[in-house]
């Protein structure tokens, strides 16, 4: 009975040994085999490519990378059939863009010369507007000027006599000095 318990625990502790010196294979669950890496993929409106088959064009001539291991990555696992994991993927913007997480944004700069420029135009438009106005109102004929008549205005006047002194009913009026 000893010998039966001795040779379970041995049997118990090899097994155990060997199990802690081979390395465990981990199966991977939903990953992408990519048997081509050469070949693009669109996602999102846009064409990717796996690390080193980026493709510049006239049209995307700025070469983004997207690491795998960051924190927006969209794309789930990948790997080549040789079991290698794929790095990450590449994608091209425009040369005034900027290249955020998989996708390429406009940058804000553009947007405020457009701003500018409209504003400046709109500024220039009105200033025209207001100098024609202007102009016009100065070229046209002032109404005629009237004389100046007095219609419908009682005006009391006292028409007095060249030859006499005023009243003689009153004593002249003498300064005492």
């Amino acid at each position: 009975m000893r010998l039966i318990f001795i040779l379970l625990i041995c049997s118990c502790v090899g097994l155990a040994l060997n199990s802690t010196v081979k390395p465990m294979k981990r199966s991977k669950t939903n990953v992408t085999v990519v048997h081509d890496p050469s070949v693009s993929f669109r996602r999102y409106g846009m064409t990717y490519y796996w690390p080193g088959h980026f493709r510049q064009t006239r049209s995307n001539p700025k070469k983004c990378t997207l690491p795998q291991n960051h924190t927006d990555w969209p794309f789930g696992e990948h790997m080549l059939p040789n079991g290698t994991l794929l790095s990450g993927v590449e994608y091209g913007c425009q040369s005034d863009e900027i290249c955020r997480k998989h996708r390429c944004e406009r940058s804000i700069a553009t947007g405020l010369v457009w701003c500018a420029f409209l504003l400046i135009s709109s500024i220039i438009s009105i200033g025209i507007v207001i100098r024609y106005i202007v102009s016009k109102r100065s070229e046209e004929v002032p109404p005629p000027v009237q004389e100046m008549e007095m219609r419908s205005v009682f005006i009391p006047v006292v028409i007095v006599d060249q030859e006499s002194n005023g009243p003689t009913e009153d004593p002249p009026i003498h300064l005492n000095n």
